[in-house]
């Protein structure tokens, strides 16, 4: 699968990056119960954890909290449903918020004044809105 995902073709036809001129999806833009509530939002973003084989001196880095041996790939996707981006090669035992900040630092782009959705994993900062700890939505 992995193969897969990291193939140039697959990248080029199912991942789109998102631009400074990122608009609101029709799907929400168009329902009244959300539309004012996501205005600048682009989509969501989430780790996942994925099997991998390694060799066996890397398997603690890449012992995810389950205990099995996995890569985290960080991914991000529009209200559409496709892709806006992809990381993976990430150890299972890495988080989602010391992912986040690499990719911010290697090619996340997020354009200025726009958010992303996230869980709890992710830090507290412009680019992802991330729900308030202990609160039930």
């Amino acid at each position: 699968m992995l193969d897969c995902i990291l193939n140039a073709s697959f990248y080029s036809s199912f991942v789109r990056l998102p631009g400074s001129s990122t608009t609101l999806s029709e799907r929400v833009s168009s329902d009244p119960k959300f539309a004012e509530f996501f205005v600048d939002c682009v989509g969501a973003i989430d780790g996942s954890h994925v099997y991998a084989r390694v060799p066996e001196d890397q398997h603690v880095r890449h012992c995810d909290r389950h205990s099995n041996i996995s890569q985290n790939v960080l991914v991000a996707c529009n209200f559409d449903e496709l892709f806006t981006y992809l990381m993976s090669g990430w150890e299972g035992s890495a988080s989602d918020a010391v992912i986040f900040n690499a990719a911010r630092h290697r090619d996340l782009a997020i354009p200025v004044g726009k958010y992303l959705l996230g869980d709890a994993g992710f830090p507290s900062c412009p680019a992802v809105l991330v729900p308030y700890q202990g609160t039930r939505y």
